[in-house]
């Protein structure tokens, strides 16, 4: 009990980092606010992009980078997606 009372308290304690982060580029539900499609295939010039995603379930969903991707090789830019075999969205 201690321990989860240490946990809970540093955790809680400091400043707000992460939520913050999160709630500033995801509406509620989890869309994005500026969606990464739109503002990527707007940049006038980009290096080679990659997509890393987990290999399991999760919300974050590969086949939206696979589109992206797509749209991306059709301007001419290089670029892939990578599923990470035993890996999720933390």
């Amino acid at each position: 009990l201690e321990l989860l009372g240490a946990i809970l308290y540093h955790s809680w304690a400091g400043d707000a980092s992460g939520e913050k982060a999160l709630s500033t580029v995801l509406q509620p539900g989890g869309s994005a606010r500026l969606p990464l499609h739109e503002r990527l295939l707007a940049a006038p010039a980009l290096p080679a992009v990659s997509f890393l995603y987990g290999g399991g379930p999760d919300w974050m969903d590969a086949d939206i980078g696979r589109g992206i991707a797509r749209d991306l090789k059709q301007k001419g830019v290089s670029s892939h997606v990578r599923l990470v075999g035993v890996a999720g969205h933390q």
